[in-house]
C-alpha cells in the first residue's frame, strides 16, 4: 500500500508541474494541496502550492501555506522571497519590505530579494554602522557618488556622466589629489544624513563596467557590497561636498543647507544646461524637473565646476539675467583620453565585418533628436548623387533614443537602411574600435552639446571629425576637426563633398592629426577637478557661507516648484524665498513649506540699504481643524503676535534691515491641548513681501501675484 501511494504521489506532482507550466494555477494548485494533505512536512510542495496560490489570486490561503513553508524551513531565504513578493500583491508594503530584508539576511548573496529593496527604494534602510565617524583634523572631499549608484542598477554600461564619476573616484583611490583627502559618499537625502562609503568598494563596482559582458547579478551583488558598508559621517568647516553627476535626480537639498550652516562648503559639476538653453531637444517632464532642481541647487552651491569654457559662460550668463545672486564659476575641461579597457572579445556580428569591407563613415551617439542624424542622410542623399556608388557608406552607432519618430519614417520611406546607411545598437566595445579603426572620419554634427566626446574620442582615434560650428564642439575639436552649420544642409553638403573628394587632403588630415594631437588625460582632468574644488575652500575659509537668496523689495515672491515653473514659462528672472528657509522648516512642496518646529526662522538678502525700517508681510495659514494657533514674530527689535487663519492670509509687521542687508525673522507657534499634536505641520508659509516705509502695500497684495 505504501508503494501504491509513492507511485501515486509522484503522478500526482508530474501533473501538477505540469499544470503549473502550463500556467493552470488552480488546477496545479489542488494536486500540490493533495500531496501535502498527505505528506504535511513536504516544504518544496508546500511552496509550490503556495506559489500557484498567489499566481490564482487566493491571496489569505497562499500566505497561510507560506508560513507554514517558514515554520517548516525557517532559514530559507526563497520563501521569504516569495512571501514578500505576495505581500506586494496584498499592498502591504511594510510586511513585504520586511520579507525582503529577512531574506537578504539568510542570504546575503541574493540578487532577487536585493532587486526587490531597489525597486521599492528601500536601499537606504539596508544596515549601516551608527557611529558617527568625523576627523576634524583633515580635510576631505566628499564625493557624492549618488547618481553613479544610481545608474548602476539600472544599465551595464556607463554614460558620459557616470564615466566621469568613475574617474574621480579612481583617481582618488590610486593617488592622494592634494592637501585633500577624498571620500565617496551616498547621501540619505530624505533623513538629513550623510553616508560614506570604502573606496575600495566603489572601485570594484566601476571596475565591472570595464568588464565585457558582465552579468546583471554580479553588478546587483558589487552594489549590495556598497550599501552595506555604508558609515555615517559629519563634514566639518575643513571640508567640502561636491557633486559631479546628475544634480536634477535628488528629491531636495535640505542636508547641504544644513551643512553649509556649520561651514562646509558645496560645489556641482555642471556638464549642460541644454533642458534650459535648447529646450525643444527635450521631454517636457525632463526640462521642468531640471529647471526646478537647477534652481534649488545654485540656491545652496558655493561654486559652480562645468565640463567646458562654453558651459560655464552659459552659466554665468543665466546667473546674471535669470537669478538674483551670482556664484563663483570654473570651467575644468573633460579628458578626451580613451579609457582602458579589458581584452575585448572576438567581432562576432558579421554584419559589422561586411561593413567594413567598404569605405565607410562613422558617427557614434544616441539616436535622438538633438543629435541631428537626419541632417547627415540628406547630407548622404546628396553625396550619392555626386559620386554614385563611390559614396561611402554610412554607419550610425548608439541606441534609440527620444523623439526619433520623423528619421525613422524618412528611413523607412527612403528603404536606404542595410544598403547605404547601417544603424548598429548595443555593440561591444571591440566591436565599436574594430569601427574607429576603419573609418574614413567620422561625423557629429549635434545641434548643441555641453562638451561633445565623440569628437575627442575620434581624434584620438587619429580619425578627423567634421562636427557642429555651435554650442562647445569648437572647444572640443579645436583646429583638428572640421565644422558644419548643423541648421544648414548646403554647408554640410559642401564640407563633406571637399573632404570626400579630396582623399589627398583626407590623408594628410589624419597625419596631421595622429603627430600633433595630444588628447587630455583623464589623470589631468581629475587632478584639475580636485585642485579647483581645493582652491574654491581656501577662498572661502572664514567667511559665512553666501546667502544665496536675494529678494527684491516690493514684490511678492513665492516658493516651491509651482513659483518657479510660472516664472521659467514667462522668462521672468526666477526669485523664490526657497533658501530663504533657516531652521524649523520641511522640505519645499509645490505651492510652498510647512514649518515643522514651534519655532522656525527665515532669512534672506535685500535690495534696501542696511537700517532700513520695512514693513514685511507674510502668507501663512494654520492646519485645518486647528483654532487655537498663536504666533508671535520677530524681526531685529520688533515683536508681534498673531492668530493664524485656515486660508492663506497676509500678515503683517515691521522690520530693519541688518547691518549686512539681511533680514532675518522668526516664527514662534504657540498651541493648547490636543491642538498641539498636529501631523502636518505648524505653519504654512506661501508668500513674502516687504517694503521700504511708508510705500503703501494695498494694492499689490490684494491683487493676484
Amino acid at each position: 500500500m505504501t508503494f501504491t501511494f509513492r507511485i501515486r504521489g509522484r503522478r500526482r506532482i508530474r501533473e501538477a508541474n505540469q499544470a503549473r507550466d502550463a500556467r493552470l494555477w488552480a488546477q496545479a494548485a489542488a494536486l500540490y494541496e493533495a500531496h501535502v494533505k498527505r505528506r504535511p512536512r513536504d516544504v518544496a510542495v508546500v511552496v509550490q502550492l503556495a506559489n500557484c496560490l498567489k499566481e490564482a489570486g487566493e491571496h489569505a490561503k497562499s500566505l497561510s501555506f507560506y508560513e507554514r513553508a517558514i515554520e517548516l524551513s525557517p532559514t530559507d531565504a526563497d520563501v521569504f522571497l516569495q512571501r514578500g513578493h505576495l505581500f506586494k500583491l496584498m499592498n502591504r508594503r511594510a510586511d513585504a519590505l520586511a520579507s525582503y530584508r529577512t531574506a537578504l539576511k539568510h542570504d546575503a548573496d541574493n540578487p532577487h530579494a536585493f532587486r526587490e529593496l531597489l525597486g521599492m527604494g528601500e536601499y537606504d534602510d539596508l544596515p549601516i554602522d551608527d557611529t558617527v565617524t568625523t576627523d576634524e583634523a583633515v580635510n576631505t572631499i566628499w564625493l557624492d557618488i549618488t547618481d553613479l549608484i544610481e545608474y548602476a542598477k539600472h544599465n551595464r554600461s556607463f554614460s558620459g556622466i557616470q564615466r566621469v564619476v568613475a574617474n574621480l573616484v579612481r583617481f582618488a583611490a590610486q593617488q592622494a589629489p592634494g592637501a585633500f583627502r577624498v571620500v565617496p559618499v551616498v547621501p540619505d537625502y530624505a533623513r538629513l544624513r550623510v553616508l560614506a562609503v570604502p573606496i575600495e568598494r566603489v572601485q570594484a563596482l566601476i571596475d565591472l563596467f570595464d568588464t565585457p559582458r558582465v552579468e546583471r547579478k554580479t553588478i546587483d551583488k558589487a552594489i549590495l557590497a556598497v550599501y552595506t558598508s555604508r558609515y555615517k559621517v559629519v563634514p566639518t568647516a575643513r571640508d567640502a561636498v561636491v557633486i559631479a553627476g546628475a544634480f536634477w535626480i535628488y528629491p531636495h537639498y535640505d542636508v547641504i543647507a544644513r551643512l553649509r550652516k556649520n561651514g562646509v562648503r558645496f560645489g556641482v559639476f555642471v556638464h549642460d544646461l541644454i533642458p534650459i538653453k535648447y529646450p525643444e531637444y527635450v521631454h517636457h517632464g525632463a526640462i521642468v524637473d531640471f529647471q526646478n532642481k537647477w534652481v534649488e541647487v545654485l540656491g545652496v552651491t558655493d561654486f559652480v565646476l562645468t565640463n567646458s569654457e562654453y558651459v560655464a559662460s552659459e552659466v554665468k550668463a543665466y546667473l546674471n539675467d535669470t537669478l538674483t545672486f551670482d556664484v563663483p564659476v570654473k570651467a575644468v575641461p573633460l579628458a578626451t583620453e580613451l579609457r582602458e579597457r579589458t581584452a575585448s572579445p572576438d567581432i562576432v556580428d558579421p554584419a559589422i565585418v561586411d561593413v567594413c569591407r567598404h569605405p565607410f563613415v562613422l558617427c557614434v551617439c544616441t539616436l535622438e533628436v538633438r543629435k541631428n542624424h537626419l541632417y547627415l542622410v540628406k547630407v548622404w542623399q546628396r553625396l550619392r548623387e555626386r559620386f554614385g556608388e563611390n559614396a561611402p557608406k554610412l554607419v550610425f552607432v548608439g541606441k534609440w533614443g527620444w523623439d526619433v519618430e520623423e528619421l525613422q519614417l524618412y528611413l523607412e520611406t527612403l528603404g536606404c537602411l542595410d544598403d547605404w546607411l547601417h544603424i548598429f545598437n548595443g555593440i561591444s566595445d571591440g566591436a565599436l574600435e574594430y569601427l574607429y579603426e576603419r573609418c574614413l572620419f567620422t561625423a557629429y554634427v549635434s545641434f548643441a552639446e555641453g562638451f561633445g566626446l565623440p569628437i575627442g574620442e575620434s581624434l584620438v582615434h587619429g580619425k578627423p571629425c567634421i562636427a557642429s560650428s555651435t554650442t562647445s564642439m569648437p572647444e572640443v575639436g579645436g583646429r583638428f576637426a572640421r565644422y558644419v552649420d548643423p541648421y544648414d544642409l548646403d554647408d554640410g553638403f559642401r564640407v563633406f563633398e571637399q573632404t570626400l573628394a579630396d582623399r589627398t587632403g583626407l590623408e594628410a588630415w589624419r597625419d596631421d592629426i595622429r603627430q600633433h594631437f595630444s588628447p587630455r588625460t583623464w589623470n589631468a582632468f581629475c587632478a584639475d577637478f580636485y585642485r579647483c574644488v581645493e582652491t574654491f575652500h581656501a577662498e572661502f575659509e572664514g567667511a559665512p557661507a553666501a546667502l544665496n537668496c536675494v529678494l527684491p523689495s516690493a514684490k511678492i515672491v513665492r516658493g516651491g516648484e509651482s513659483a518657479i515653473a510660472h516664472l521659467a514659462a514667462t522668462r521672468a528672472r526666477i526669485v523664490t524665498f526657497d533658501a530663504a528657509r533657516c531652521t524649523g522648516w520641511s522640505q519645499m512642496e509645490k505651492w510652498g513649506v510647512w514649518s515643522v518646529n514651534s519655532v522656525a526662522t527665515l532669512e534672506f538678502g535685500s535690495d534696501l540699504e542696511a537700517g532700513s525700517d520695512i514693513q514685511i508681510y507674510l502668507r501663512l495659514r494654520r492646519p485645518a481643524g486647528k483654532t487655537s494657533t498663536r504666533l508671535t514674530v520677530r524681526c531685529a527689535d520688533t515683536v508681534e503676535s498673531f492668530r493664524l487663519a485656515v486660508h492663506d492670509t497676509f500678515i503683517a509687521f515691521s522690520g530693519v534691515v541688518d547691518a549686512d542687508r539681511r533680514i532675518r525673522i522668526e516664527l514662534n507657534v504657540r498651541r493648547r491641548g490636543s491642538d498641539a499634536d498636529v501631523g502636518v505641520g505648524f505653519i504654512a508659509l506661501t508668500a513674502i513681501a516687504y517694503f521700504a516705509k511708508p510705500q503703501h502695500a494695498t494694492s499689490l497684495l490684494t491683487g493676484t501675484d
